[in-house]
């Protein structure tokens, strides 16, 4: 398919960008813009669904909490708390009061953005915020994982705990690069819902080895398909004004 030159207003000529296949490309690949249906995938399968299912329910608990003045703010870093004591939880080896923090932090973590909606409190640092301590909750819990292994003198469990925070991070790491770039990037099965999902029921059940496998192999296959679809989308090359 030929590319389609054109300019930011409109017009077919003097445009400082192409299209291909509906993707925005600079003539230096400094930002590209891709559709959601390039990437063939879904932001996160169960955040979607829980999503749509709890949104309501989220949104009463959230106008329950605007009348205590409590701030989003205060929910995220309330969830991150949780999380960081979590991990402790998890280097002591109390895997199922771990996994019952986890899920408690994961409804603040769900909570803060629906009170800023609701109160108007959306902010660029509220987002940011959130973002920069999911990471470090959940590499809270893989360190107390890897801790508890550590001491138990089991090195298939330190190894499952360190390649599984990898994997997390790369992920997450992965997603907010291709931004920088103009590249919408959030394919791939295990976003941070999956995550968690896998993280409480393993730890809930004391399945924690075989939840840690799980995630260390499907985390890093996610950032490696993140990995390939920004080179897909960053691959079409410009062409000059005019060409078929």
């Amino acid at each position: 398919m030929a590319l389609r030159y054109a300019s930011g207003s409109g017009k077919t000529q003097q445009a400082p960008f192409f299209y291909h296949q509906g993707a925005k490309i600079s003539p230096h690949v400094a930002a590209v813009e891709t559709p959601r249906s390039l990437h063939g995938g879904e932001v996160s399968v169960i955040e979607d669904t829980l999503r749509g299912r709890t949104n309501g329910m989220l949104a009463r608990w959230a106008a329950l909490l605007a009348r205590t003045g409590v701030s989003p703010n205060t929910l995220t870093v309330t969830g991150f708390l949780g999380m960081a004591a979590a991990g402790l939880l998890c280097a002591g080896g109390s895997f199922a009061a771990a996994g019952l923090l986890v899920a408690a932090s994961s409804v603040f973590d769900a909570l803060d953005g629906a009170l800023a909606r609701i109160t108007g409190a959306v902010t660029p640092f509220g987002a940011f915020l959130d973002s920069f301590l999911d990471r470090y909750a959940e590499a809270a819990v893989y360190a107390g994982l890897l801790v508890y292994y550590a001491g138990a003198s089991a090195p298939w469990g330190v190894e499952a705990a360190f390649a599984a925070a990898i994997g997390s991070l790369m992920v997450s790491y992965a997603r907010a690069r291709a931004e920088g770039i103009g590249v919408d990037c959030r394919a791939g099965l295990f976003a941070r819902a999956e995550r968690i999902v896998v993280l409480i029921i393993g730890l809930l059940t004391g399945l924690v080895l075989p939840a840690l496998v799980i995630l260390a192999i499907a985390t890093n296959a996610t950032a490696i398909e993140r990995l390939i679809l920004v080179r897909r989308a960053t691959l079409a090359p410009p062409q000059p004004p005019g060409a078929q």
